[in-house]
């Protein structure tokens, strides 16, 4: 996955944003990204290996919510 970057304004409303491209992210953004959207105070940890050809695999995380 290769980072992509953009900027947003303050009056750039939820319907204008482009999609999710959930496709081309790490499987557990799916589980803190929408904590994020959501304003929703979370810790959590993901740890990653490498396999013999470098690449980055998923070795084991968690996500915990956070008491306001």
């Amino acid at each position: 996955m290769r980072p992509e970057w953009f900027s947003l304004s303050p009056t750039d409303n939820q319907e204008d944003l482009p999609p999710v491209p959930w496709d081309q992210m790490w499987d557990t953004d799916r589980l803190w990204i929408p904590l994020v959207q959501e304003d929703q105070p979370f810790r959590g940890r993901v740890d990653f290996d490498k396999d013999e050809k470098g690449a980055f695999l998923l070795r084991k995380w968690w996500y915990g919510l956070l008491e306001e």
